[in-house]
């Protein structure tokens, strides 16, 4: 078919020239659209009374020079007349998408050699069809976690496994091609079993030239020990170190794997597998859904900023990317995203589960962390504010209640021994349910306004506490911090700024010389006498 399809290309000058300026732009686009523009060519029986698609543009050019709106609506008219009556391979009709890539590829062709031509109202698809089509996309689930260890399961060879394992990091079938053409980049990282590699996505694709910002992904252990046994196996074979020139992922004709070469790939996995399903026309597990639906769906599920989601997507995103904000390309930036997706390296680990064993935060541990670290304050000391807060609500206390219940169902509650040679005792005044318990349980809805509270609470207001010049390296810097001091500045190499900002009177820790301002009493608020 691609044969037929090029020297059909190569046969007519100007669809040679269409192409080849589409290609330089956008080399699976113009890919696309010359194999649906050559469908149409090859199906309308009344293309056959003309030698090359230039006579049809002559055709075309001259309508639209009539003042007949009808003459000039001629083309899409007899376009939409196809959509009625083609049927493919299977005598079924075009699906709506289908007609619709085929008019974005005509009105292509038309606009590169003619400029815009008129308009015409399209009708993609019978209502029938439309409701058909509906119907299969809310039958169609996104893959499973437990589809895709039965595809790897379902791998011949070390390439096919290598594949899988880092297509479904969010990968774009065209960005899986680019990180397989410059893999070489990644050389070393891969033999020496670097985790987690990080992989540059260089804008270049229709999405990102829109956004015109660089994206990364991150592949975890799994993905790393594949790409490290598919290098040693390729070594093996050609007799030597693999270079930039070679093919990592190469084909049974040692050329680098393409598009159509993946689908079929992933194809075989799912029938050796039980897993292949057709939705309407669509395999169910085909490319786009393992690297881009699988992903999005696990980092929703797994709690991942919807920005750092939306930026390996390679989706827009006011928070990455852009005029002005280019955090991605910061240390700090980079973490964020880093430690965002560390949260699914779990999850994308299908063949070792590595990372299952690590306790994952719960929404109030971040959120202890988040404020510990931006209010410059110990963690212990923000846990007890703001679980203080906590407990003085409705859902802490039905929260406890539920656990009392509990724990009486099983007796698991605080008993004493009477004496010696006595049996103990317990005492029915109820079992004592630790704070951390019932915090662990609330959701962060319930969680959220005590922490609100809390912030609110240390809203800055006038004192006449003065800033406190102190000493960073015996330690005095971190006993005013865990006080409730707010770190300001550095003066030196030695010395820093702190500030109370709190609303109640400032908190002074215990000097070694036990020399405190006369109104104030160690470790204790300063209070009048």
């Amino acid at each position: 078919m691609k044969a037929t399809v090029d020297a059909w290309i190569r046969a007519d000058p100007k669809t040679a020239e269409w192409h080849g300026d589409t290609a330089r732009r956008a080399k699976e686009t113009a890919r696309n659209y010359s194999r649906l523009l050559h469908l149409y060519w090859q199906n309308n029986p009344r293309f056959r009374a003309f030698k090359a698609p230039s006579q049809w543009l002559e055709e075309v050019e001259e309508q639209q020079r009539s003042r007949d709106i009808m003459a000039r609506r001629a083309w899409g008219k007899e376009l939409q007349n196809f959509f009625y009556q083609y049927q493919g391979k299977s005598g079924k009709p075009l699906g709506s998408h289908s007609q619709n890539n085929i008019r974005a590829a005509v009105l292509h062709f038309f606009k590169y050699h003619l400029g815009n031509v008129e308009d015409f109202q399209f009708t993609l698809g019978t209502q029938d069809q439309l409701r058909e089509e509906a119907r299969q996309r809310e039958e169609e689930t996104p893959p499973s976690r437990e589809d895709l260890k039965a595809l790897y399961n379902g791998c011949r060879t070390a390439r096919d496994k290598a594949l899988l394992l880092t297509l479904i990091n969010g990968f774009g079938i065209s960005e899986w091609i680019e990180f397989a053409r410059s893999w070489h980049k990644y050389k070393d990282e891969i033999d020496s079993g670097t985790v987690p590699i990080k992989i540059d996505l260089p804008y270049r694709s229709k999405t990102l030239r829109k956004t015109k910002i660089d994206s990364f992904v991150y592949l975890w252990d799994d993905a790393v020990e594949a790409l490290q046994h598919l290098l040693q196996e390729r070594k093996h074979e050609l007799g030597r170190e693999l270079t930039a020139q070679d093919t990592l992922f190469a084909s049974y004709i040692e050329t680098p794997l393409k598009v159509n070469t993946i689908e079929l790939i992933i194809r075989n996995m799912a029938e050796r597998t039980g897993l292949h399903k057709k939705i309407g026309r669509n395999q169910r597990l085909r490319p786009h859904k393992l690297g881009r639906t699988f992903f999005a769906t696990e980092a929703v599920n797994a709690g991942v900023d919807p920005a750092v989601r939306e930026f390996v997507l390679l989706h827009k995103t006011d928070q990455f990317g852009g005029t002005y904000v280019q955090s991605h390309k910061t240390a700090k930036g980079e973490e964020l995203i880093r430690r965002e997706l560390l949260k699914l390296r779990p999850v994308l680990n299908i063949k070792s589960d590595k990372g299952t064993e690590q306790s994952r935060q719960s929404y109030f541990e971040q959120t202890i962390e988040t404020l510990a670290i931006s209010k410059g304050m110990a963690p212990e000391e923000v846990r007890k504010a703001v679980i203080v807060i906590l407990a003085r609500g409705g859902d802490f206390k039905k929260i406890e209640a539920q656990l009392r219940n509990e724990a009486l169902a099983t007796g698991n509650y605080p008993h004493v021994e009477p004496g010696p040679g006595a049996p103990p005792v317990k005492i029915h005044i109820g079992p004592v349910i630790a704070r951390d318990m019932i915090v662990a349980r609330m959701t962060p809805e319930q969680i959220r306004p005590a922490v609100i509270s809390w912030v609110k609470s240390l809203e800055a207001t006038p004192t006449d506490a003065p800033d406190r010049v102190v000493d960073v390296d015996d330690g005095e810097l971190d006993r005013f911090t865990k006080l409730g001091w707010r770190f300001v500045s550095i003066v030196n190499a030695k010395k820093a700024v702190v500030r109370w900002e709190r609303k109640s009177d400032p908190v002074y820790p215990i000097t070694p010389d036990s020399i405190l301002d006369e109104h104030s009493k160690p470790g204790w608020r300063a209070t009048n006498n």
